[in-house]
């Protein structure tokens, strides 16, 4: 099993020549970041030399750092954005180019004023997945971290987007939808779930909150794909889904100070492509790992990195309130939790044999 430094800092491989990186406009610098959830990096003739230069238009392409090969290791994806470093969320094509031939498809491009970018490809079949900020954006509802969705596009079908996750903005809510947007969409390595990053319209702008309630906190999320989700249209921006999705991290208003209560999960990624082997020799086929933020004894934040492991894909969980996020103390069935040990250490090794005690159910 790789390490949880492995897994947080990830090999870094770039693909240009050298020679030209000063004189050409913003390009295609294929800066990868190869987690080990995720595709093994393809070997193809073309790719000889260290380092080639695929896109030269005057624009900002810019790669999710995992999940941009394409199953069949011919093609790689990417976004399009006015500046070269990405900074700015403003693109509106999602395009993929040839290794070998350099040839450069577009798989979609928003409308109606909204903006796409950061996409990934299911290793398993020929689509894509990206984010999708709003259409005819609003005062009260512009992009911002709870107001984009996840959207698949097959590649047989550019311009068709299917949305990933349902939404339902309005009580009683609906099992399976979010109430809020959707960030970093990947597929785990059987393409059968995708895992985002997560934060709640609802606990963001509820004007009935109060001081007890939940505030909006940034959360790890999984859509299992194959479950559509149909909400009723009661609100102009509620939208059914093709995925049940439900939230598998717990977070606290305020953590209390040198405990393993965290204050917000994010930087999620599969691990491995078949899980791993727990030491009992038994085989876990799908973990998540993430990154949570602890509250050290003096008070200050500190990330750290949690371990999850799923026992069984069941969807359930409460739908939330007006003043708690979905699933807050029962977010499904299925992932277990192993804290830190220790006075600060990382659980890097725990496994439900290890450390039973330490233990707790988050899906």
């Amino acid at each position: 099993m790789p390490s949880f430094s492995q897994l947080a800092y990830p090999k870094q491989i770039s693909i240009s020549t050298r020679s030209e990186r000063n004189s050409c406009p913003p390009t295609l610098l294929l800066a990868l970041l190869l987690a080990s959830s995720c595709q093994p990096l393809p070997s193809h003739s073309s790719l000889k030399s260290p380092e080639q230069i695929l896109t030269s238009q005057p624009t900002g392409h810019v790669l999710t750092n995992t999940g941009v090969w394409s199953p069949d290791g011919n093609w790689i994806v990417y976004d399009v954005r006015s500046d070269a470093g990405g900074e700015l969320f403003d693109g509106a094509h999602i395009e993929i180019v040839h290794t070998r031939t350099r040839e450069i498809r577009r798989l979609y491009s928003s409308r109606n004023g909204a903006h796409c970018g950061v996409a990934t490809f299911d290793p398993i079949h020929p689509r894509t997945v990206f984010i999708l900020g709003p259409e005819r954006p609003t005062e009260d509802w512009s992009y911002n971290a709870w107001h984009r969705q996840g959207v698949l596009v097959d590649l047989p079908r550019p311009g068709d987007a299917i949305p990933l996750e349902a939404r339902d903005l309005t009580p009683p809510f609906t099992s399976g939808a979010l109430r809020g947007g959707s960030h970093v969409h990947v597929f785990s390595a059987d393409g059968s779930r995708v895992s985002f990053t997560y934060e709640d319209h609802v606990l963001t702008t509820d004007t009935h909150g109060t001081p007890a309630g939940d505030g909006n906190q940034r959360n790890v999320g999984v859509s299992l794909l194959g479950i559509p989700v149909t909400v009723f249209t009661n609100h102009t921006r509620n939208h059914s889904g093709s995925a049940f999705s439900v939230l598998v991290t717990i977070t606290k208003p305020k953590p209390r100070p040198g405990s393993d209560e965290i204050g917000k999960a994010f930087e999620e990624g599969w691990v491995g492509t078949n899980g791993y082997r727990r030491v009992d020799g038994t085989q876990q086929t799908v973990a998540l790992a993430f990154q949570g933020q602890v509250i050290t004894d003096a008070g200050s934040p500190m990330p750290w990195i949690i371990r999850c492991v799923e026992r069984t894909p069941e969807p359930g969980g409460p739908n939330g309130s007006r003043l708690e996020r979905p699933a807050k103390d029962h977010p499904g069935k299925g992932l277990a939790c192993f804290p830190r040990t220790g006075t600060g250490s990382h659980s890097s090794g725990a496994c439900p044999t290890e450390k039973p005690s330490l233990m707790r159910s988050v899906w």
